[in-house]
């Protein structure tokens, strides 16, 4: 797996604990990642996308 996009899952799962995924951003993800929005959306279509792609790594 891409380092970054691990960065991103990781950072995201950390936020989504503690404020819930309707109380984070996009901005607030890759802040916490440190890197920037574009490789977000690189990696993942949405925050939706987001979700079911923490699920899938976490399965694995």
């Amino acid at each position: 797996m891409n380092d970054k996009k691990e960065k991103i899952l990781t950072a995201s799962i950390e936020l989504l604990v503690s404020k819930g995924l309707h109380a984070i951003t996009v901005a607030e993800i890759t802040a916490k990642a440190k890197v920037g929005i574009g490789t977000f959306y690189k990696h993942f279509k949405d925050k939706e996308d987001l979700v079911q792609q923490i699920w899938i790594w976490q399965k694995k």
